[in-house]
């Protein structure tokens, strides 16, 4: 399992407004191309974020349904990690003094993932996530 957490310097009503738009997804998951469509009420249980993976010509389509929304502390995804499975995805939130810490979490729930998990996938999830995280903060500040 890898965790990775990250101080964003807003209020938590600022990051969650980010998180709550399934639309802005594209703009800081890493590995996220495009996002085709969001299931309103999104990220309500059950809601799913359709999106590209990837870019062509290894663009594939892939499907993230939220599985847990409990704003204002965190949310949990199950994503569709093509071709390996799915990963389990949770996005804490804790507002502290100077902002707020965002914590995501991400392990390999199905498939091919979960049957090879090692401590070099959890080095490879984190590094992604530490990226992820800093897009997010950019997202999250209206920064480019």
């Amino acid at each position: 399992m890898a965790t990775v957490s990250r101080l964003i310097g807003a209020p938590a009503s600022q990051v969650w407004a980010v998180l709550d738009n399934g639309w802005t997804y594209s703009r800081w998951v890493v590995g996220t191309g495009a996002i085709r469509a969001v299931d309103l009420p999104f990220p309500e249980a059950g809601a799913r974020l359709h999106y590209q993976i990837g870019r062509w010509p290894l663009a594939k389509k892939g499907v993230t349904t939220c599985l847990r929304h409990d704003a204002p502390a965190e949310v949990e995804l199950e994503a569709e990690g093509w071709p390996l499975g799915t990963v389990h995805i949770t996005l804490a939130v804790t507002e502290q003094d100077g902002g707020t810490l965002v914590a995501i979490t991400e392990h390999p729930k199905r498939g091919l993932a979960r049957a090879v998990h090692n401590p070099v996938l959890d080095r490879l999830i984190w590094l992604r996530n530490v990226e992820t995280l800093r897009r997010l903060e950019k997202a999250v500040l209206g920064q480019p």
